[in-house]
């Protein structure tokens, strides 16, 4: 996406371009074997006298093809213009918290004795999928020993009694992420 003064531009091939053709307020710009992003690139460095861009959001590949045929012009980061959310981006936020918490409460019925953590993670998916919504990212269930790993590839792991169980998800929603993290004990914790 490139938005300028006077015109706003969506870059992308033709994956995308039937999805995002025709969005209000926004000229498509097809990459294409004959219309590379480099000749994009080009074709626009000529009208742009600076240029903003989130570097959390692009590959290092673009990122060098920007510096060469931008390089005479600053890039700030954007990020920056991210960091404080108006009451519209606050309530997405918040929605998204509220719908990882029911799907806290609702994952916490499905611990049983036997269930694996894939299990879990599948529940906790379909759930927050089932109320309109999707996943910030894979979910990490960990039970027992698997606790300790940071970031654990949810596994076939058996729930044992008197084992710790970690569950780290996130809900998005509207584009706005919610992230929770528990670890409870099924059972009762030993010394």
């Amino acid at each position: 996406m490139l938005i300028t003064n006077k015109e706003n531009y969506l870059i992308t091939d033709g994956r995308y371009s039937e999805a995002v053709a025709g969005i209000p307020g926004f000229k498509l710009i097809e990459i294409s074997s004959s219309n590379s992003l480099e000749k994009v690139f080009e074709n626009l460095s000529k009208k742009i006298k600076k240029l903003g861009i989130d570097e959390s959001n692009i590959t290092v590949a673009e990122n060098k093809k920007l510096k060469k045929y931008f390089r005479a012009i600053p890039i700030p980061d954007l990020k920056n213009l991210r960091v404080i959310k108006d009451k519209s981006e606050i309530s997405k936020i918040e929605k998204a918290c509220k719908l990882g918490d029911e799907a806290f409460d609702f994952i916490l019925k499905k611990l049983k004795l036997g269930v694996s953590e894939k299990q879990i993670a599948f529940e906790l998916e379909f759930f927050i999928k089932r109320n309109g919504a999707d996943i910030s990212f894979p979910p990490i269930v960990a039970f027992g020993a698997n606790s300790s790993i940071p970031h654990h590839q949810t596994s076939d792991k058996r729930l044992k009694t008197n084992s710790i169980v970690l569950l780290d998800f996130g809900v998005k929603l509207g584009n706005y992420c919610s992230d929770m993290t528990r670890t409870i004990f099924f059972g009762k914790a030993n010394d």
